[in-house]
């Protein structure tokens, strides 16, 4: 899966691959106010092969608001996730 957010400048680009055992979730920009459906369903199909633990990667990430970070903190609670 690639995605990347509407409008003329590149706000959020998620992609995501298998590594063996791990399922990682590459995300590049910005997470903020205006990508949380984005992000929202990025980590709902990262996180729907429940074998795999899933391994978040912020490294391209420029900036991530509270509402974000507590996104993805509240995904870590169900499942297998590493940031």
């Amino acid at each position: 899966m690639t995605a990347e957010s509407d409008g003329a400048e590149r706000l959020l680009s998620v992609s995501d691959y298998d590594l063996g055992r791990f399922r990682v979730l590459a995300l590049s920009g910005d997470c903020d106010l205006s990508t949380p459906d984005m992000l929202k369903d990025a980590l709902v199909c990262a996180l729907a092969d429940t074998d795999a633990a899933v391994i978040v990667d912020l490294c391209r990430v420029c900036f991530c608001d509270g509402a974000a970070a507590a996104g993805i903190l509240a995904a870590g609670r169900t499942h297998d996730l590493v940031l």
